[in-house]
């Protein structure tokens, strides 16, 4: 890292030169803190989803500086979460995809459109806690202050 060199600088041209280097390399470093983060909180979102049909979890999807209004059918169909699997690997992948193609400035949109996210958010299954879609963002919030503190502290 180099913050890392500006702490250690112990003259104005080192200073200098740190500087520049983190000025240089600050986008980079931030762009992939993002994705680290984005990341996290997809992967906790389509495994803690509830299933069925894996339909609700088919349909975390993200997007580049916006999302749609899109609705996908469960990648893998099944009954009685029989499908959880193959499906949220696969809709991994599709929102790692998406989270690989961030630069710095973009947005990154994590979203689902089905009309019944919002009831499993507020604990119609048993399969997860009300407001379990709150807290994974909290997480994910905690996530990425710490690893902004880390950078910021040169680790």
């Amino acid at each position: 890292m180099s913050l890392r060199k500006i702490k250690s600088a112990s003259t104005l041209g080192d200073l200098a030169s740190a500087l520049s280097e983190a000025a240089r390399t600050l986008p980079t470093d931030l762009n992939k803190i993002t994705q680290d983060v984005a990341k996290y909180a997809t992967q906790r979102l389509i495994y803690e989803t509830p299933v069925d049909t894996s339909q609700a979890l088919s349909n975390w999807q993200v997007g580049l500086s916006v999302g749609s209004t899109l609705q996908l059918p469960a990648y893998f169909i099944g009954d009685s979460g029989s499908t959880q699997n193959i499906s949220a690997v696969t809709a991994l992948g599709a929102a790692y995809q998406q989270i690989a193609r961030k630069k710095y400035g973009m947005n990154l949109v994590i979203y689902n459109n089905l009309k019944y996210i919002n009831k499993l958010n507020a604990g119609a299954s048993q399969q997860a806690d009300a407001n379990y879609v709150n807290k994974i963002v909290e997480d994910a919030e905690n996530v990425a202050d710490a690893a902004l503190r880390a950078y910021l502290n040169g680790n």
